[in-house]
């Protein structure tokens, strides 16, 4: 997959992730997502709004997943909500590193 096909799945993905029924099923379907997209991750050197767009969907579904407790998303507070955390601190100083003019915000 190309970088901005990339960039036009994110949105896409993060908008899936949201419909699902379960809290579990929003956390799992947005880490598999969050995790490809830092694995592939040379869509980070794309340009223009639709990045912005990318990062703020993911972003934004993150937020509104995290603010949830641990309990309520069937995850390990000793290590899945920190492991996440480190997860999205790293694709967040993968996009500053990156010298776009975007930031990835998830809290």
């Amino acid at each position: 997959m190309d970088g901005q096909a990339i960039i036009s799945w994110i949105p896409e993905e993060a908008s899936k992730a949201m419909k699902k029924k379960t809290l579990p099923e929003r956390f799992d379907h947005l880490y598999a997502l969050t995790r490809a997209v830092d694995l592939r991750d040379h869509w980070i050197n794309g340009s223009g709004g639709d990045i912005k767009e990318a990062l703020k969907s993911l972003g934004s579904a993150w937020k509104k997943v995290l603010v949830k407790g641990d309990s309520e998303l069937d995850i390990d507070a000793e290590f899945t909500r920190p492991g996440i955390n480190a997860l999205l601190a790293k694709l967040a100083r993968k996009v500053s590193d990156s010298g776009l003019k975007a930031s990835f915000v998830w809290q």
